[in-house]
């Protein structure tokens, strides 16, 4: 299997086990919470961890394109060696 194939697998289970986890945490809240409030926590909290993620992805895209930016820049300059 490539490694691509194990990060999906990875995420796949990871997603299943937090799923799995918030079930009984969320009746321990709607014990206190209205299910509308209890919903729109989670749709928040999921917000957040899409928001951190695509910051993280574009903080290493950006991290790629100038590497590769300066290296062209070197290489058309003759200093890369």
């Amino acid at each position: 299997m490539s490694c691509k194939c194990h990060k999906a697998i990875f995420h796949a289970l990871l997603a299943a086990a937090l799923y799995a986890v918030s079930i009984p945490f969320s009746k321990l809240l709607l014990t206190h919470l209205a299910p509308t409030m209890l919903a729109a926590f989670f749709y928040i909290g999921a917000g957040v961890g899409m928001a951190v993620m695509g910051a993280a992805r574009w903080r290493a895209v950006c991290r790629n394109l100038l590497l590769v930016n300066i290296h062209h820049l070197l290489l058309r300059a003759g200093l890369f060696w």
